[in-house]
C-alpha cells in the first residue's frame, strides 16, 4: 500500500462499520423476526436474496411497494412500512471501535461511505448515525445505479471524488469488492477485524493508535 498517495478513504458499512452477522454467517437483525413480526426468517432471506432486491439496491424498484407485494404474496398481514422500520432499527449494530477510527481518519483525510444499499436505509443511516461523524458523503448503489463490485460503481466513485483511482483507499470486508477495486487501480484493504485493521492500517494512516470501543460524540 502506498500511504503517501492516499487522499480519500472509502468505508464499507455492513461488515466494517456495522456488525451484521454472527460467527456462522447468520444475519443478526433477523434472528428474532418471527417472534417479533410473525415473519419466517427464511421468507425474509428469500426477499433479500432475490432479483427484486438487486433491482431495489440499483434504484430501479421501490422498496416499500415491492416488499408489500412480497409479504401479501406470502400471506402476511404485516405492513411493509412496519417491516422496513424494524429492518432499519435492528440492522444498526455499531462496530464502535471502527467507527471511532473512521471519525479520527476523517480529520486527516476526506472520507465517504461506500455501500450497496437501498435508498431508505441509506438515508436512515446517514441522517441518524453517520452524517455528523466527519464523512463527506456516500456512494450508495441505489444512487450510482450499479453495486459493488461492478466497474460502473468504481467509475462513479472516481468521477464523484475527482481523484485518480490510486489516490483512493477502499476498506471493505468483501474479497470480490476489494479485488474488483484493486483491478480498477484503487488501493484496498480487506477488513477482517478491528484489531488487525488497527495494526495494519489505522495506525500507519494516522501515525498513532485510535480510541477503542467508544463512539465519538456527535
Amino acid at each position: 500500500m502506498e500511504f503517501s498517495k492516499i487522499k480519500t478513504v472509502l468505508f464499507d458499512i455492513d461488515g466494517v462499520l456495522l456488525h451484521v452477522t454472527d460467527a456462522d454467517g447468520n444475519y443478526l437483525w433477523r434472528q428474532n423476526i418471527e417472534s417479533d413480526l410473525g415473519i419466517k426468517n427464511g421468507d425474509a432471506s428469500e426477499f433479500f436474496t432475490s432479483p427484486t432486491w438487486q433491482a431495489i439496491i440499483r434504484g430501479k424498484l421501490d422498496m416499500e411497494k415491492e416488499l408489500d407485494r412480497f409479504l401479501k404474496g406470502r400471506g402476511y398481514s404485516t405492513p411493509a412500512r412496519e417491516f422496513i422500520a424494524y429492518f432499519h432499527r435492528k440492522n444498526y449494530i455499531p462496530n464502535e471501535s471502527t467507527i471511532s477510527a473512521a471519525a479520527c481518519i476523517s480529520k486527516k483525510y476526506k472520507t465517504y461511505l461506500a455501500t450497496n444499499q437501498d435508498e431508505g436505509r441509506t438515508r436512515h443511516l446517514w441522517n441518524n448515525h453517520f452524517s455528523k461523524l466527519g464523512f463527506s458523503g456516500y456512494f450508495a448503489s441505489y444512487k450510482v445505479g450499479a453495486p459493488k463490485p461492478q466497474k460502473e460503481y468504481w467509475q462513479a466513485v472516481v468521477l464523484g471524488t475527482k481523484l485518480a483511482p490510486s489516490e483512493l483507499l477502499l476498506i471493505d470486508d468483501s474479497h470480490s469488492n476489494t479485488d474488483s477495486a484493486g483491478k480498477f487501480g484503487m488501493q484496498t484493504y480487506l477488513y477482517r477485524s478491528f484489531e488487525l485493521a488497527q495494526e495494519e492500517l489505522f495506525t500507519p494512516l494516522l501515525g498513532r493508535k485510535t480510541p477503542r470501543g467508544q463512539l465519538p460524540r456527535s
